[in-house]
């Protein structure tokens, strides 16, 4: 009986343990674009594109959120600065009890884009930036 109630008791304990550190995490994957002429828009949105599927098909029962970040408003001005942000920037925002820490991905994006890394070896470079976090 003891040991029974010793399981229950440490089940009981590492699943609010588990819970306790899921509750309030957030993760943003950060997707920063520039105005672009005509045909590069074209290539860029379909980049946005691919990476935000994949991202949201991926961690869909996760607390992950992909947000395209437009260089060019004012509204964005502190991200811009606080990643020094380019066109095709990509940054991993990890927010843990209101206390953030990020990653650049933006290589790693870049050989996912222009088609010289899969989507598997990309996942597994965002899961390891995710859990860097």
């Amino acid at each position: 009986m003891k040991k029974v109630s010793h399981i229950l008791t440490v089940l009981i304990l590492s699943t609010i343990a588990a819970f306790s550190q899921s509750k309030g995490t957030s993760v943003e994957i950060l997707y920063f674009k520039a105005p672009l002429p005509c045909c590069h828009a074209r290539a860029c949105n379909i980049a946005s594109n691919d990476m935000k599927n994949l991202v949201e098909n991926h961690y869909a029962n996760k607390p992950v959120v992909f947000r395209e970040v437009q260089l060019r408003d004012a509204a964005n001005a502190e991200l811009v600065k606080t990643y020094n942000a380019q066109s095709q920037t990509v940054v991993v925002v990890g927010t843990k009890r209101g206390k953030s820490t990020s990653v650049d991905i933006s290589e790693a994006a870049q050989k996912f884009i222009r088609g010289l890394m899969s989507e598997a070896d990309f996942l597994v470079e965002l899961d390891n930036a995710i859990t860097s976090l």
